[in-house]
C-alpha cells in the first residue's frame, strides 16, 4: 500500500526531529521525543508514557498528535500533496500560524493575488488561490519567503540554528521536487 500523503510528511519530520528518541535540545529546560517539546504540549497522552519508561506506547501517539495538531490545521487533506508535505514541515519548525502567513504572503505579493487575507489560517479562500496556482512555482516561492523569514529572527538564534534550518528546509524541498 502507498504511504499516505500525511505519512510520508511525517516521516521526514521525524527524520529532522531526530526520530523516536527522547532528548533535551541546547538552551531548552524540558525534554523532547520525537520533536513534541514537554514545555510546549506538558499535556501530551505520551508523556506519562515516557515518565514510565514505556517509549513504544508513546510512539503510538505520536502519529495522532501531529495529525491533530499540524496536519488537521493546515488542511493537508485538501491541499495539494506536495505543498500540503512542505507546508506541514514547515508548521512543525516555525508554527502553524508563522507558515501558514509565509504561503498567503506568498500568494499575494509573487503571484499578485492581492485580495487573499494573511491571516495564518487555512480557509476556502486561501485553499481557492493555491489551487489556481501552479504547485511547484509555489513551493519554491513558499521555501524562497520562509529562508528570508529565518535571516529575520534574531540574530544569536539565527547564527546557532541556520545550518540546520537551512539543511531541512532544502532537504524537504529536494524530496517533493525531485
Amino acid at each position: 500500500m502507498p504511504e499516505t500523503p500525511f505519512k510520508r510528511a511525517l516521516n521526514l519530520v521525524l527524520k529532522w526531529e531526530g526520530g523516536y528518541k527522547l532528548h533535551r535540545n541546547p538552551g531548552e529546560n524540558e525534554d523532547t521525543f520525537a520533536g513534541i517539546y514537554r514545555k510546549y504540549f506538558p499535556d501530551w497522552e505520551g508523556w506519562k508514557y515516557i515518565d514510565q519508561g514505556d517509549f513504544e506506547s508513546a510512539e503510538s501517539s505520536v502519529e495522532e498528535f501531529y495529525r491533530q495538531h499540524y496536519w488537521n490545521i493546515i488542511k493537508g487533506d485538501y491541499l495539494p500533496q506536495n505543498l500540503a508535505i512542505v507546508l506541514f514541515e514547515a508548521s512543525v519548525n516555525i508554527g502553524v500560524r508563522n507558515a501558514i502567513k509565509i504561503l498567503q504572503r506568498a500568494i499575494k505579493e509573487d503571484f499578485k493575488r492581492e485580495s487573499i487575507i494573511v491571516d495564518g489560517i487555512i480557509g476556502r479562500q486561501t485553499i481557492g488561490f493555491i489551487n489556481q496556482l501552479d504547485e511547484k512555482e509555489l513551493i519554491l516561492m513558499f521555501t524562497k519567503r520562509r529562508s528570508i523569514y529565518y535571516a529575520k529572527l534574531d540574530c544569536d538564534r539565527f547564527n546557532r540554528f541556520k545550518k540546520g534550518w537551512f539543511n531541512r528546509e532544502f532537504d524537504i524541498l529536494k524530496e517533493v521536487l525531485l
